[in-house]
């Protein structure tokens, strides 16, 4: 549709047909298989969804950089970006610590890591990155100065298990990190119809809700929360760690006049949207060419219902407790890659 007071038709809202209806001996078998649903992260990552990734990196990096600072680093501080994903974080992390510091990217999907190496080859960044889960970090006690997250735990089925490994990773009044979202669905409702020109009790066009529904039911069907955000003080807090702050904002949403980036969205919750059995592709196909159609408002509406948490917390100082802990185990090796020992386990940023 067009926005207020244009005269542009209305556009026709797309029809999803749903698939046909199996036969009844297929169906009960359909539903009597054992199932074994995948868990985590819902979005395909990897060399395919470069360029949406990277927008959004360039899009928080301003935020993200007030939220570290506020949060104490400094240059020397060893650095731990959990779900590191294509590297951005930790390479704006390593102009950070600078001399002396250095920093760590885990992930656990090896696609995202070779991005992020050539990543940070090309920037010249002296930053490690390895392969693992969040929920069992290979470090030690007391490593790192921080340890930090962004729009991760919205992913996994136990976020406090990995808040619980990142707190065991920094040394005691070291700091983690966190940035996560909050969609709020009933705003998206309440603003569709004054966007579109559908009045008080209009007809909106629904392609943006329906995508949006699609997107949060794709990440619950994983076991994540993709409305997280207000619950992080109470997980930092569960995990063990005191002097908790928090700050909301807009979550910033780069332009996206040519509907490209939306379209990468689809392209990345289309696995798991299908193998789910939450859509077929050819619904995801007009989704995809309808929501490529959108006035460009849309992206105030994205603004109104997104909220970016940032909250930080300190893990307890007992008395006593040196200011560093225990030297980190060797880390372990990846196929094809080697261990690193303590005395080796990363490059300096300097």
């Amino acid at each position: 549709m067009g926005t207020p007071g244009s005269t542009t038709p209305p556009r026709e809202a797309i029809t999803v047909e749903r698939p046909a209806a199996a036969p009844p001996g297929q169906a009960e078998q359909q539903r009597l298989r054992p199932a074994r649903p995948a868990v985590g992260y819902a979005l395909h990552g990897g060399e395919a969804d470069a360029h949406r990734l990277a927008t959004q990196a360039r899009a928080l990096e301003a935020t993200t950089a007030e939220f570290l600072t506020a949060a104490g680093l400094r240059p020397g501080w060893r650095c731990l970006d959990v779900g590191c994903g294509h590297g951005q974080v930790s390479l704006l992390l390593a102009t950070r610590v600078r001399p002396g510091g250095r920093v760590v990217g885990i992930d656990g999907d090896a696609a995202s890591l070779r991005v992020a190496r050539r990543s940070a080859a090309d920037a010249g960044a002296a930053v490690t990155f390895l392969r693992a889960d969040a929920g069992s970090l290979p470090a030690r006690r007391g490593r790192f100065d921080l340890a930090y997250t962004r729009l991760l735990l919205s992913h996994l089925v136990d976020p406090l298990e990995a808040l619980r490994a990142m707190t065991t990773a920094v040394r005691p009044g070291g700091v983690v990190a966190v940035e996560d979202v909050h969609i709020d669905w009933l705003g998206l409702i309440r603003a569709l119809p004054a966007l579109w020109g559908g009045g008080a009790g209009g007809r909106a066009d629904p392609v943006l809700l329906e995508f949006a529904e699609l997107i949060d039911t794709v990440i619950r069907s994983r076991g994540g929360d993709p409305a997280i955000g207000p619950r992080l003080p109470a997980l930092l807090t569960a995990a063990g760690l005191t002097d908790i702050t928090a700050a909301v904002r807009p979550l910033p949403i780069p332009a996206d006049p040519s509907g490209t980036i939306v379209a990468a969205m689809v392209d990345a919750i289309r696995d798991t949207a299908i193998s789910a059995g939450l859509t077929d592709a050819a619904r995801l196909d007009r989704m995809r060419t309808a929501l490529r159609q959108l006035p460009a408002e849309y992206t105030e509406v994205s603004r109104r219902i997104a909220r970016l948490y940032q909250v930080s917390g300190r893990r307890p100082r007992p008395r006593g407790t040196p200011a560093y802990g225990d030297e980190p185990a060797a880390w372990p090796a990846e196929p094809g890659q080697p261990t690193w020992p303590a005395d080796a386990w990363s490059a300096s940023a300097a």
